[in-house]
């Protein structure tokens, strides 16, 4: 018996299928690539017909309070979304005056689009360049004000909005033709609410080759001395956690720095001197505490310091400075107003020991300063002459009432013998007081020698 064979069946050939899909696949993508040109070309007057340049005034305008100005404006696609602005500047609605606090040659913007639709001031980035931002500081009580002015500003800002860790980096130039500024770091803080207690920080900054004849100016006012020469850097960080507490370590270095005091003819030697401190400052209750604080000074070892004051109030807990070897034929050298204070016929050398403290209000100020000579030689004339290692010491304890007038006791101990005065109301501004000296017995002929 025989059997019919059935037919192959017919397997679906799939390169035929993708060769007829070919052409449609093509002329969508025609279609898609078209449609995203005409978008891409046609965006930035679409954007522009929507009013971009009317809404992003009203929202700067709504967060800083004050009517944004510029030359012109525009939005691109490359090589993200973002509105470039030209010739920025703000301008204050009372006065209809542009201020002088901050002005941009340049300030590119690109916008976390979703947080634009809903009206939040949200960025991916910002980028500001050749700006000029001015600061006028009052110090109050009658001191003179001065203005922090940087520029040729560059800042770079990421991730900004309120209450978002904002990274940041800065460049721009300070008293200086050349930039020397710069920082970088996060910060976060309110937009609508800002409270400088709740802001969190965590930064580094430094300032580099600022010539110190143009700090004086800056400073202005008159000064007992002219400055010949040197340079000022200073390099430091910040840190601030979610409390009203800024911590702070810095370290500043003074270069090739000499001086003289106008119509003398001395000049101080040039020398380098170097600073490094710690300090918690409490911007709620006005508590500084600086600490680890070390001077490298061209006439001696460290001087270590240490303060612990309120600056509301400028009630004082302590302030220490000590030093266990300040060399005296240096010292003199580089600190002309002490050759100015003593006489001619004085002569110096070796090391002393020194130490400073003082405590207080500014209605009271307790000082306490002591000086060990004994590793000193000292000299007057061909009247008195004391060598090394023969004990010599100088222990002043004084009180200034209302900055004005002085009270307290003076000790000088030399070997066996011993002199003690007393400061009696003198008055600094009048110039008059009662100073009395007392001395114990001592034989004459133990001074012979010297």
């Amino acid at each position: 018996m025989m059997r019919r064979l059935s037919p192959p069946l017919h397997k679906p050939d799939s390169h035929n299928w993708f060769v007829r899909l070919t052409p449609i696949l093509a002329f969508a993508g025609i279609i898609v690539l078209g449609g995203f040109l005409t978008l891409f070309f046609l965006a930035p007057r679409l954007i522009h017909s929507l009013q971009l340049e009317t809404r992003i005034k009203k929202q700067i305008e709504e967060q800083t309070g004050l009517r944004p100005s510029f030359e012109s404006i525009k939005l691109t696609f490359t090589p993200f979304p973002a509105v470039e602005i030209h010739r920025l500047s703000f301008v204050n609605p009372k006065t209809n005056r542009v201020i002088s606090q901050f002005q941009a040659e340049f300030v590119r913007i690109e916008p976390q689009l979703l947080a634009f639709v809903f009206k939040r001031l949200e960025f991916a980035q910002v980028l500001i360049e050749g700006a000029q931002c001015n600061y006028l500081w009052h110090a109050g009580n009658g001191v003179r004000s001065r203005v922090f002015s940087i520029r040729d500003l560059n800042l770079k800002l990421r991730n900004v909005g309120s209450g978002r860790p904002i990274s940041f980096n800065l460049e721009g130039k300070w008293l200086s033709t050349k930039k020397n500024l710069a920082a970088s770091g996060t910060i976060q803080t309110d937009f609508s609410n800002f409270d400088f207690r709740t802001l969190d920080l965590n930064s580094q900054f430094s300032v580099k080759q600022i010539p110190v004849s143009e700090l004086v100016n800056w400073w202005g006012g008159e000064l007992p001395i002219f400055v010949k020469q040197g340079t000022l850097e200073f390099h430091g960080s910040a840190f601030k956690k979610k409390s009203s507490v800024l911590e702070a370590r810095g370290a500043a270095n003074l270069e090739n720095f000499s001086y003289e005091i106008p119509g003398r003819k001395a000049s101080g030697s040039p020398a380098r001197y170097q600073l490094e401190f710690g300090l918690e400052y409490d911007v709620a209750t006005g508590a500084l505490h600086l600490k680890d604080g070390k001077g490298l000074l061209p006439f001696g070892d460290p001087v270590v310091f240490e303060a612990n004051l309120n600056t509301q109030t400028w009630d004082v807990k302590q302030i220490l400075i000590h030093s266990d070897s300040v060399r005296l034929e240096s010292l003199f050298q580089h600190l002309l107003p002490l050759q100015e204070a003593l006489p001619v016929n004085m002569g110096f050398s070796g090391n002393a020991k020194f130490n400073f403290y003082a405590k207080g209000n500014p209605a009271h100020l307790f000082f306490s300063l002591s000086t060990d000579l004994t590793d000193a030689a000292l000299s007057y004339s061909t009247l008195f002459s004391k060598p090394e290692h023969v004990p010599l010491s100088i222990q002043a304890d004084l009180q200034l009432a209302g900055g004005r007038v002085w009270r307290g006791d003076l000790t000088t101990e030399f070997e066996g013998a011993s002199l003690k005065g007393s400061v009696v109301a003198f008055d600094q501004v009048s110039h008059l007081g009662e100073v009395t000296v007392l001395t114990n017995k001592f034989r004459t002929n133990q001074w012979e020698q010297y």
